[in-house]
């Protein structure tokens, strides 16, 4: 009755489509309290609480796995020399055979947990299994050691000390200042992602044109790194980058940003400079500090001959390197006033013949794996949405070796004309 009361609580956003509530608490104290068996039947069927607001297939799955993770955290607590907590008596005799084995259930239920969801993640969506499992863990496991602490706090008061169900009044306190902490911790979250909202808004109503390529752009960059096996923080620090990358043009008059003129030299120049004032506008907004290199320095060529520092190879920061080929790769899916858009298959090729000289290759390659992963999700660009941009907003267009001459020093590889102006496209 208590798991499924649980299911009610309020669940706090960690990361994602990722969440936790009290009911992993319940779920580990019954592995002590009544077994491997007792802990799956609590873990999974506790889910009948919510047949009515879930899925058919989100409930066998959550019930299936959930039921699992407690049969199977069971099973640990066991193997560690758990006890029945009712039959141990004095503190070491408690914290060998309660405490530690509670402990060891609570990381097998927390990498059990988290296995499913990445396996259901990666076969759902493409998501590479590795990045989600690292992802997860970093997200949420500091919040499962509390868990784990409560768990044993209410197991040893309802059983050793004799308080029986009386116990959950006196771990509501605990409960209610871990879920506080989780929550203060998902607010937060929901605060920045509302501050890159209306960074990309401002960069939207300012371009049209670019309307769509941020979230393009992020999304791309978030694939590649987890394909990169990047840390979660650089995970989510390149899809930060590549949502923000056109922040700076903020900076940039308006006339230079219509999608029909062609810059002059030093129009062009300017606008280059719209990534010095990107960092000038978002230095000192500590959530992007790690995303900030990516923002500044994605105009940079591995051949050393991008802006706004003619960074070359290595020097290149790789969350810039990313962001740089995702940038590339949503210009190309996009019409422009002297090309069609391009198909994906024609997209690529072009990455890969500029691979080693304006881009990473590691990268680019990265991408494709990506895409081809992720075929589940078509990258689409909404035929509504677009305009057909000219050079003073085509910046993430790829230039050609040795190019000097056309709009930003670009000129284009003889475009294939793909299905039509403005089509929808996916890998």
């Amino acid at each position: 009755m208590l798991a499924a009361v649980s299911q009610a609580a309020p669940r706090n956003k960690i990361a994602g489509n990722i969440s936790l509530n009290i009911h992993s608490v319940i779920v580990l104290a019954s592995v002590a309290m009544v077994g491997p068996v007792g802990a799956a039947v609590v873990g999974g069927f506790a889910y009948v609480s919510r047949l009515r607001s879930l899925p058919r297939v989100a409930m066998i799955f959550n019930i299936g796995s959930l039921g699992a993770c407690g049969a199977i955290s069971g099973v640990a607590y066991i193997g560690a020399g758990g006890l029945d907590p009712a039959e141990t008596s004095g503190s070491a005799d408690i914290l060998l055979h309660v405490g530690v084995p509670l402990m060891a259930a609570d990381v097998v239920h927390l990498v059990l947990n988290v296995c499913f969801l990445a396996a259901i993640q990666s076969l759902s969506r493409g998501a590479p299994f590795r990045a989600q499992v690292t992802m997860m863990l970093s997200s949420v496991g500091a919040a499962y050691v509390s868990y784990g602490v409560i768990a044993l706090l209410l197991v040893l008061l309802w059983l050793p000390a004799g308080v029986g169900a009386l116990s959950i009044v006196l771990v509501i306190g605990p409960l209610v200042a871990a879920q506080w902490g989780l929550g203060q911790y998902g607010a937060e979250l929901t605060a920045h992602n509302r501050t890159l909202g209306a960074l990309v808004a401002a960069i939207e109503t300012k371009s049209p044109a670019s309307i769509g390529q941020s979230a393009l752009v992020a999304e791309l960059s978030e694939w590649v790194a987890e394909e990169l096996a990047l840390p979660t923080r650089d995970v989510e620090a390149a899809r930060t980058a590549g949502m923000l990358h056109d922040v700076g043009l903020l900076a940039v008059p308006v006339p230079l940003l219509d999608p029909g003129r062609v810059l002059t030299p030093e129009e062009e120049r300017l606008v280059h400079g719209h990534l010095a004032e990107a960092a000038g506008m978002l230095r000192g907004i500590s959530f992007l500090d790690r995303a900030l290199v990516g923002i500044v320095h994605h105009g940079e060529r591995v051949d050393g001959t991008g802006y706004p520092s003619k960074l070359a190879g290595d020097q290149i920061p790789p969350i810039a390197r990313i962001v740089a080929v995702a940038g590339a790769y949503a210009s190309l899916l996009t019409p422009r006033t002297d090309r069609h858009a391009l198909e994906p298959a024609a997209a690529m090729a072009v990455l890969r013949d500029l691979a080693g000289s304006a881009f990473d290759p590691a990268v680019v390659a990265a991408l494709g794996r990506a895409i081809a992963r992720h075929a589940a999700d078509p990258v689409v660009i909404p035929v509504t949405r677009l305009a057909r941009t000219g050079s003073a907003v085509a910046l993430d267009d790829p230039p050609v070796r040795g190019s000097g001459d056309g709009a930003n020093g670009r000129r284009h590889h003889g475009f294939p004309s793909g299905r039509g102006m403005g089509a929808a496209v996916s890998p």
